[in-house]
């Protein structure tokens, strides 16, 4: 009795073997898709979360980082109009005051909510001044996700799209000189 005994023994650890090798051949791709799925839950998690902070940081950040040229004229080099040039870097300001074929005054300086806070520094006196200029919010123009998407414009200023040769090398003077 004992050998059948044995027999019947091994043929039961070999059928448990069989079931457990078979059912973690079956539960394996089940496990390995459901961790895919649950990385990819993460990764679009972190996408969306992006996307939030990028939208969050552009509506907080009135105007992003790049160079613009404004006026008080619509229109650029008019004569007897005032434009203002600069730069945008996080949040920081450099740029200058301007008259067409007159002289210009450097300034630099941050963006705050809804103003300019600007040091204008007098190009015959080489003195520094405080000087603030508002921010408007336009019309609403998008949307992304929830946030909605307003344009900013300067008081008293038109934003001109094309910066000139000229416009450029008064402003690489003025960041030249404010480092």
């Amino acid at each position: 009795m004992r050998p059948l005994f044995q027999s019947a023994r091994s043929l039961a650890q070999a059928a448990t073997g069989l079931a457990l090798a078979t059912g973690m051949a079956i539960a394996t791709p089940t496990y390995a898709a459901e961790a895919s799925q649950r990385s990819i839950v993460k990764q679009a998690a972190s996408v969306e979360q992006t996307a939030e902070q990028t939208a969050e940081q552009t509506a907080s950040q009135p105007l992003a980082n790049g160079v613009y040229l404004y006026g008080q004229s619509p229109e650029a080099e008019q004569l007897g109009s005032a434009y203002m040039v600069f730069e945008v870097r996080d949040r920081q300001i450099t740029g200058a005051f301007y008259m067409p074929y007159s002289s210009f005054d450097c300034f630099n300086g941050a963006i705050e909510s809804n103003r300019l806070a600007l040091n204008v520094i007098d190009s015959y006196e080489q003195a520094s001044y405080p000087y603030e200029i508002g921010l408007e919010q336009s019309d609403a123009v998008a949307t992304v996700g929830n946030m909605t998407i307003t344009p900013v414009q300067i008081e008293g200023f038109h934003r001109i799209d094309t910066v000139s040769e000229n416009d450029q090398r008064i402003l690489a003077s003025c960041q030249t000189n404010l480092q």
